[in-house]
C-alpha cells in the first residue's frame, strides 16, 4: 500500500497518479490503491501465451515478445478506489484508464477460471446495471480480493443510500418552498403555490 493522495478541493485538485496524467475530481478522495502481483500475473499470462504459441507457426520463438509484452501490461495494471468511483489502467505500449461510477456497479465478484486457480491468482470483476462486467474494469491478481470487493461494495452502498436520502429530499412535499423561505417574501411564496397548482389541474 502506498501513500495516498490528499483530498481535492476547487483550490488545490489532487492528482490521482502522475504516470498516467490522472486528476481526481474536487471532493473526490481516494479510499484504497494498489497493482496486481506480479509474479502470478506474469505466470498466467506466460503460460497463456505459450499455450497459444503452441498451436501456431511462432511456436518457442515468440516467447521472447510475449514476455515483455507481459511485463509491460502487468506494469500498467493499476487500480483505485474513491468515494465516488473505481479507476482502473490496463494497457501495453500505451494505456486505457477506465473510469466506473460508484452508483452504476451493482455487483462486484470474483472470478477464478482453471488456469488462475492454478498460478493461486484470482479476478475482482465490477458488473454494472446490466449485469455485465464492465470492459476493462477486471483487477486481475490483487492481494486479498475478498477485501478489495468488500471495500467496493461498502462504497457503492454508502453512495446508494446517499442518493437516495437525496431523492426523497427532493420528492418531500413543499420542499422547494422551504429551499427558498429563508429570503423570498410571502407574496412570492404564495404566487409560486399558485402556479404549481394551476400546472396540476391542466
Amino acid at each position: 500500500m502506498t501513500n495516498l493522495p490528499a483530498k481535492a478541493t476547487p483550490a488545490t485538485p489532487a492528482i490521482l497518479d502522475e504516470e498516467f496524467g490522472l486528476s481526481l475530481m474536487e471532493g473526490e478522495e481516494v479510499l484504497l490503491q494498489g497493482r496486481p502481483q506480479a509474479a502470478p500475473l506474469q505466470r498466467y499470462f506466460m503460460l497463456t501465451a505459450l499455450l497459444v504459441m503452441f498451436f501456431t507457426l511462432f511456436g518457442l520463438l515468440g516467447l521472447p515478445l510475449a514476455y515483455f509484452i507481459v511485463r509491460a501490461y502487468v506494469k500498467k495494471h493499476r487500480y483505485w478506489l474513491t468515494n465516488s468511483r473505481v479507476v482502473v489502467t490496463t494497457g501495453i505500449i500505451g494505456f486505457r484508464a477506465r473510469s466506473i461510477p460508484l452508483e452504476r456497479v451493482s455487483d462486484v465478484a470474483i472470478s477464478c477460471d482453471w488456469l488462475e486457480k492454478l498460478m493461486g491468482m484470482r479476478t475482482v470483476v465490477v458488473r454494472d446495471m446490466t449485469g455485465e462486467a464492465l470492459s476493462g474494469a477486471n483487477m486481475r491478481a490483487f492481494e486479498n480480493p475478498a477485501v478489495l470487493q468488500q471495500k467496493i461494495l461498502d462504497q457503492v452502498h454508502r453512495v446508494n443510500r446517499r442518493e437516495g436520502k437525496e431523492q426523497e429530499a427532493l420528492d418531500e412535499p413543499g420542499r422547494p418552498y422551504r429551499q427558498i423561505e429563508g429570503g423570498q417574501s410571502s407574496e412570492m411564496l404564495e404566487l409560486l403555490r399558485r402556479i404549481e397548482a394551476n400546472t396540476r389541474d391542466t
